[in-house]
């Protein structure tokens, strides 16, 4: 209990030294993952001016620093790391956030109406680095995200000599690790480009798309390389 004491208290002192705008993009950020609830192991007396709207960060580092202590024999040493995870999250770029719904304006967000169905299929990029990118449902009434709708699956082929594999959202992933953790509307399935993936509907026709890949932008040479590319633009 004296960790998770000190952990709260020195996650208040930080956040209380950031400016608005920093407060809300981390609060945006954590809470964009999971749900706003205290953790179970965080039971216990705390001080009376610790805000109560802070359980998004609360929640935080209770299970960072719960999954630091099961690793490491040092519980100093975890409570510094699980402190240190406070600025990593907020100096990572909003692109590298995986899972973040995206924004109306986003260049990289693609939607595609089904003929047949009252949703539609929306994909975007949610980690340039890894070139990793989400797929969701949106309700073509409301276009508002929604659960994947009852019955429908999404299959990976990983390649033309093996079966196909289902795959889960990143929700269903997360769920069994985190007993108290609520699956928010709108869960999402995590893709990588150029996947071939096959929506199966039951009663329906399956829905086969292939993950879009941005273009690779020109390599940085040296004057002195001779620079070659292999293109299929002339056969």
């Amino acid at each position: 209990m004296c960790i998770l004491y000190s952990a709260r208290l020195g996650a208040i002192k930080w956040i209380n030294g950031k400016t608005a705008e920093d407060r809300e993009r981390f609060k945006s950020l954590v809470t964009a993952r999971r749900s706003c609830q205290s953790s179970k192991s965080a039971s216990g007396p705390l001080p009376q001016n610790l805000a109560t709207d802070n359980c998004f960060l609360y929640d935080f580092v209770d299970k960072s620093l719960e999954r630091k202590t099961a690793n490491s024999p040092d519980p100093q040493q975890a409570l510094v790391e699980t402190l240190g995870l406070l600025d990593e999250v907020l100096n990572t770029s909003e692109e590298e956030q995986i899972g973040v719904k995206p924004r109306k304006d986003d260049k990289y967000t693609l939607v595609k109406s089904i003929l047949d169905a009252n949703y539609t299929i929306q994909i975007w990029l949610t980690s340039r680095s890894r070139r990793e990118l989400c797929l969701d449902f949106v309700s073509a009434a409301s276009q508002e995200p929604i659960n994947t709708p009852t019955g429908v699956e999404l299959w990976m082929s990983p390649c033309s000599s093996l079966p196909s594999v289902k795959m889960y959202t990143m929700e269903e992933i997360i769920a069994p690790l985190m007993p108290d953790f609520k699956v928010p509307v709108g869960e999402k399935h995590l893709l990588v480009e150029k996947q071939t993936i096959r929506v199966r509907r039951p009663g329906k026709e399956d829905i086969a798309l292939q993950v879009p890949a941005r273009p690779l932008p020109p390599p940085i040479v040296k004057n002195t390389a001779q620079v070659i590319e292999f293109s299929y633009s002339n056969a």
